[in-house]
Parts: C-alpha cells; structure tokens; sequence
C-alpha cells in the first residue's frame, strides 16, 4: 500500500481552528518570565495585580497558578454549526481542568471535537482533535501530549499520534493509517483494513482479537537504538505485547542486581543465602538457553507485524554495524497476542515456545538514512530470495519509516487536508455558546 496515495482522499476535511486565551481584559499585559517556567507553568506567565498607596501605583506580578485568570476558548470553523460545550473551565489555578467541545451541524451530525486538558497556569497538557468531510466518510483525528523538560525549561511534543481512517458505506470496511511519534520523531506506522465498527463501542482497553479482527493489518515499530529497560515505545499497543517480553527480562535482571548491591551493607533480615539466591536467579536470566530473543543478528530494536486473511506474522528487527536485520517468525494460531491488560500478563505458552526454538535466520537486511531505505545484499550481491522476502514485505506498506518522515506524511497540517471552498459563511464560538461577534460581559 502507498500511504502517499491513500493520503490523497483527505483534501475534503472540515476545518476548524481554536485559540485558548488566557487573564480576559489583561491578556495581552501579561509577561513571561524564565525563573517561574515549571509543570504548572511552561510559559513562566506572570500576571499584574495593581497597588496604589501613598507613593503611587505599584505593580505586582503573579504567577498565572497562583490566580484565578479568566479562560476563553475561541473556535473558528467555515461552515454553518453550531457548538455543543460539555466541559467548561472559567479560569485558571485549578488542577485537572478540561475543555470538550462538540461542533455539530444543524441536524447534530458531529464534524469537529476537540479535548483539552490544562495545567494550573492554563496552558494545554495535552490536545485531542478530531476533522471530519461532510458526509462522514473521511476522519483525521490528532492527539499530542506535552511536557515539560525540566533542564532545558522548554514545553515538548512528548507524544504525538495521528490517524487518517477512510471508510467505504457500500463495503462496510474501514481503512486506517496512524503515525506514532515520540518528540517529534516517527517511530511506528499502522496500516488496517477491516470491518466497519459502530465506534460507540470500541473498547479503549486492549483485547485479544486487535490484530484478529482485521483483513490486512501492518504495524511497524522501531526505536533509533536498540531496545533497553525503560524505553518508551510509542507505537500501536500489539508492540508492547511483544517487546514488553523483552523489556521485563531486562529490567528483572537490573533490579535483582541493585538488590545485589545490598551485599556491601546487609540489611539484619537478608541473609548470605538470600544474596546466592539472587545471584543464581540472574546467572539463569542472562542463559541464552532461558532466553526467547537470543539467536538474533544484533540487538532489538523493533518489530512488525503483519496479517493478512488468516496469516499473522511477527518480523524482528534487528541492529547490528548499521544495518537492520530482518527475522521472520509465523506466529498464527499461536495465540502471541493474547494478553490480559488488567493484570498485566502475557500469556501465549505456544509462542513462547516458537520464539524459543526457531532459528533467527534473517530474511534481509537494509540500511536506513534519513532520506530513504535501501536493501543491502548480505553478500557481494542481492541474491533472488533476499529481493522476494523484501517485496514481500514492502508490498505491505511502500513506504519505510525514513521516507515517510522525508515526505512529512507523519506532520499535520489543516492546509494540506481542509476544504477549499470560501462560499461558507463564517461562524466563530466562545466559551459561553454565544456565536460571532462575541462579547463577554
């Protein structure tokens, strides 16, 4: 599939646009101030409280969480709608506020949502918006999360996920694309096919049958260094099914060895025994024999996963000397994705068993620049079967990661995807309602 093409249907979005103003009458007295930026604050915003004594008027400048400033969310759309506000917040300095708004038609079919969540100070912790076409058929939906770093004093894309779902009413299937992106840098692409769900009720929560239930479903995911303890993987949910395996060998085999640092200085109720024990348990970890991922050309550092009909298939990838190895691993019927989210437990003894015994023979191997993927031959030349096992695997989705990225198909943007029709009239919404011109008393 070419994700450049299918993007292409997306020229027929509603727009619409918000500004989130923040202090009401004394906006723009507000002044930034680089010692007061925190979690509360990303701006360092300072607000004016005027004094007036016997030597004049003094000014006196509080931090925007510290005060009650007016909130005002302003919505722009180019077509005829009205604004459904099912949360509100007036003003700042409480914690855990939300704005949700609805932008309906006349006959309440939905064509915009937007979710804000903010912190203390008013600015926007995380963002949820959704554009639909006029008939319904076509969906963007952009979600990003902030956060603050703390060193550098700056506000960043921490999280980013983006999904262009295309949906034929004839067929009753619905197609999806979704670009997963950690501050600002694409690190997973999903592509599925499958039957049309009454989105009412889709399940928020893992199931097993997430791959199941799709025709075609392919999901690639990999991180920029090989995989440790404690990386966060921003992709589709069955990738922390699979690396989460990988991911908890590791950090059992850290924590056990902080407790070994216990040895210098024991606590009166650990035992020498107690310390053996320990030591036994992480010699048996680090056995390759105990392992399920050892046998690999270099070290993890993603996977993808494809199904297609009734075929499911997990190709592992790998990096060794700047190149990325390719493992294939025929995982239908064997339940790999069968995990519980409520208590945490992956439980897929038949994969398990697969995963320990089947030969980690690349299928290819590539190299990745910044512009594009290439497949390299493992030997003086590309033989046939390296070139089918990658066709085969490009057939699914042909564009890599690096193209994507050079071709900004994961960066969004209104102007690429919005109606280009001036004829609608201009309606803009407030907080309170009220449609333009908008005046607060």
């Amino acid at each position: 599939m070419s994700i450049e093409e299918f993007l292409k249907q997306f020229n027929d979005i509603i727009p619409f646009s918000f500004n989130l103003r923040v202090g009401g009458a004394r906006t723009n007295l507000i002044k930034t101030d680089d010692e007061h930026k925190s979690y509360n604050n990303f701006k360092g915003r300072m607000y004016p409280f005027y004094k007036k004594d016997i030597t004049g008027v003094t000014t006196e400048w509080v931090p925007l969480e510290e005060i009650d400033a007016h909130l005002d969310l302003i919505i722009t759309c180019p077509y005829p709608h009205t604004i459904k506000w099912e949360e509100c917040p007036k003003s700042t300095k409480k914690s855990s506020q939300h704005f949700v708004v609805r932008i309906l038609t006349d006959e309440d079919r939905q064509v915009g949502f937007i979710m804000l969540d903010l912190n203390k100070a008013g600015d926007i912790d995380s963002k949820y918006c959704s554009y639909y076409n006029e008939n319904g058929t076509h969906n963007i939906s952009h979600s990003v999360d902030y956060s603050f770093d703390r060193e550098t004093k700056k506000m960043v894309k921490d999280k980013e996920r983006l999904t262009f779902t295309s949906i034929n009413l004839e067929e009753k299937i619905e197609e999806e694309v979704t670009f997963y992106r950690k501050n600002g840098v694409l690190t997973c692409v999903t592509i599925s096919k499958h039957p049309l769900r009454n989105s009412a009720y889709v399940s928020l929560l893992w199931h097993e049958d997430e791959v199941e239930r799709n025709q075609i479903f392919f999901s690639r995911y990999y991180n920029d260094a090989p995989i440790k303890s404690g990386t966060y993987i921003a992709s589709d949910s069955a990738h922390h099914v699979i690396i989460g395996d990988y991911q908890n060998r590791l950090e059992t085999i850290e924590n056990l060895e902080t407790r070994l640092e216990d040895e210098k200085d024991p606590k009166p109720y650990m035992r020498q025994s107690d310390f053996d024990r320990i030591r036994d348990k992480i010699k048996d970890l680090k056995d390759p024999e105990n392992d399920m991922f050892s046998g690999f050309v270099g070290e993890l550092i993603g996977n993808t996963i494809i199904k297609d009909g009734s075929k499911e298939i997990l190709v592992f990838e790998t990096l060794k000397d700047g190149y990325h190895y390719f493992t294939s691993l025929d995982v239908t019927g064997l339940d790999a994705f069968n995990y519980d989210m409520y208590d945490e437990y992956h439980n897929s003894p038949l994969y398990f068993e697969a995963m320990k015994n089947t030969p980690k023979i690349p299928m290819f191997r590539t190299r990745v620049t910044e512009e594009e993927e290439v497949l390299v031959p493992f030997g003086d030349q590309i033989t046939e079967e390296e070139t089918k096992n990658y066709e085969w695997f490009k057939s699914y989705c042909t564009e890599g990661l690096a193209d994507i990225q050079a071709l900004k198909l994961s960066t969004f943007t209104l102007d690429k995807y919005a109606k280009k029709e001036e004829k609608k009239k201009l309606i803009n919404g407030s907080n309170n309602g009220n449609t333009f011109p908008y005046k607060r008393n």
